[in-house]
């Protein structure tokens, strides 16, 4: 289809109607009179800033990932989803654009609600326009919001196939994201979606979506997450540790879960430095970053643990023999299920009577578990009293658990 252009930009206000213009612009578009009325979508564009790669006029801004919430009336009465079809086009569509990035900065959910204190971000609507258009997305101001309405004229023959209708739902939500008309007919983005041969986006499409909206870091459920360790040593001095979002252009409202945790440095920054106070045994902490009223975008919680040292879960002993002979060997152990939260263990021999008591004895590791040790008692080991111990590390400390045991002087073994 031919068109021209026949008023520039500049002007204050430009009426339009859809029957007689595919959109509504800084630049005005007279349809050709060839055109038939049957396959015409009237749709609307406008000029803002936008990102370096993103070839729109207009974007949305966007502080990290939001979500984009439709509300459909798509009868005059009730909601989509008293209209299976039409209920399925909407779902189809969400879907392609939730789809068309890797690292979407849009999500797109259905909401129930639209009222004066909780409004939806879209409402899709049906409109009859009585002419030829069967869709379209009126221009208001939004304030960096998506177009709020999508009309669309659901009787029209032009849908007669599930296609027909979710390429044409998708098409207007890309019209309320400042996606703009495509001259391809592969493109979710052609002028007359109802009659595309393919359906959903296309990989052009999604390009473009990624230029816009892409990059936005993601974690659980896709959402911005909190950087920083997962364990915070509550040891003596007390250590401060700060955390920070992933996208560090952001600063949110930061609160924690438990008075064991207090922050001392801004609530209102891209970071927040955090010091535990005195406690004597591990305890979880939910440090939260959020940005009231609507909390958008949302952030994935951090969960850390408030830790002096390895604490064993139940009774931690050495279990092995409490005498042994020169020459002779013995098997040492504890049980690993005490300990959930070490980074390593040692294991030790030394006396109260005897410097450098660990001279006179071998350990070996034991099939690689590091709460198992085989300890030789070499010849050169006085009699006496000796301790066993088991250190089990993590960044935080140490925790100790001794066996004593008394060493004879023995004659080597012969085997024949």
């Amino acid at each position: 289809m031919k068109i021209k252009n026949f008023l520039k930009a500049n002007l204050l206000l430009i009426v339009c109607a859809p029957m007689l213009f595919l959109s509504c612009s800084k630049d005005a578009i007279e349809l050709d009179a060839e055109n038939s009325s049957e396959n015409i979508e009237a749709s609307m564009e406008a000029s803002s800033s936008s990102k370096a790669s993103c070839s729109n006029s207009v974007t949305i801004p966007l502080l990290g990932q939001r979500t984009i919430r439709i509300y459909s009336e798509i009868e005059i009465q009730g909601t989509i989803t008293q209209n299976d079809l039409w209920n399925t086009a909407l779902t189809t569509a969400m879907a392609d654009w939730n789809t068309a990035s890797l690292n979407n900065c849009l999500v797109f959910e259905r909401t129930t609600v639209n009222s004066q204190f909780n409004p939806a971000d879209i409402v899709i609507e049906n409109h009859v326009f009585g002419g030829g258009a069967y869709a379209y997305t009126p221009l208001v101001p939004t304030s960096g919001d998506p177009l709020p309405l999508i009309q669309i004229d659901i009787a029209r023959s032009v849908f007669d196939s599930d296609a027909a209708r979710s390429n044409t739902v998708a098409h207007e939500i890309g019209h309320a994201i400042f996606q703009e008309h495509q001259a391809s007919t592969t493109s979710i983005m052609f002028q007359d979606p109802a009659n595309l041969a393919t359906t959903g986006l296309s990989g052009a499409d999604r390009t473009r979506y990624s230029n816009c909206y892409g990059g936005c870091t993601s974690g659980g459920n896709g959402n911005l997450t909190i950087l920083g360790p997962d364990t915070i040593c509550t040891s003596s001095p007390a250590q401060s540790v700060t955390y920070t979002l992933s996208d560090s252009s952001l600063s949110p409202e930061w609160s924690v879960s438990s008075s064991n945790l207090q922050i001392i440095g801004c609530t209102n920054c891209p970071t927040v430095t955090v010091q535990p106070l005195g406690i004597s045994g591990p305890t979880q902490v939910t440090i939260t970053a959020s940005f009231p009223p609507n909390n958008t975008p949302s952030v994935a919680p951090k969960v850390v643990t408030l830790s002096n040292g390895p604490v064993p879960n139940g009774p931690a002993v050495i279990t092995g023999p409490s005498q042994l002979s020169t020459y002779q060997s013995g098997s040492f152990y504890t049980s690993n299920n005490n300990f959930n939260n070490y980074t390593s263990v040692q294991w030790v021999v030394f006396s109260y009577n005897f410097p450098n008591a660990g001279q006179h004895f071998n350990i070996q590791n034991s099939g690689n578990n590091d709460f198992f040790r085989e300890i030789e008692v070499l010849s050169t080991a006085p009699a006496g009293d000796y301790t066993v111990q088991c250190i089990v590390n993590n960044s935080c400390g140490s925790y100790y658990i001794d066996k004593s045991f008394n060493v004879k002087k023995g004659n080597p073994q012969i085997f024949k």
